[in-house]
């Protein structure tokens, strides 16, 4: 993938890329993502008077035995 796709979708292309990268130079790309899950949070805590959790499970590529015993 070139310099275009993420020209042309503000995102590079690489399946994955937020993660070969230290966060401070991907926190761009997900700030819409936070966006929403601030909102769903809202949301929730206002309106439905419930606490909201939002569990995030690792990709298969990223768990380790040795991290994650």
């Amino acid at each position: 993938m070139g310099p275009f796709h993420e020209w042309i979708f503000g995102f590079p292309g690489r399946r994955f890329f937020i993660s070969h990268k230290p966060l401070n130079e991907t926190r761009q790309y997900f700030s819409y993502i936070q966006k929403n899950i601030d909102e769903i949070n809202n949301y929730v805590k206002s309106e439905l008077h419930a606490d909201f959790m939002l569990f995030v499970f690792p990709r298969s590529y990223q768990y380790s035995d040795k991290e994650c015993p």
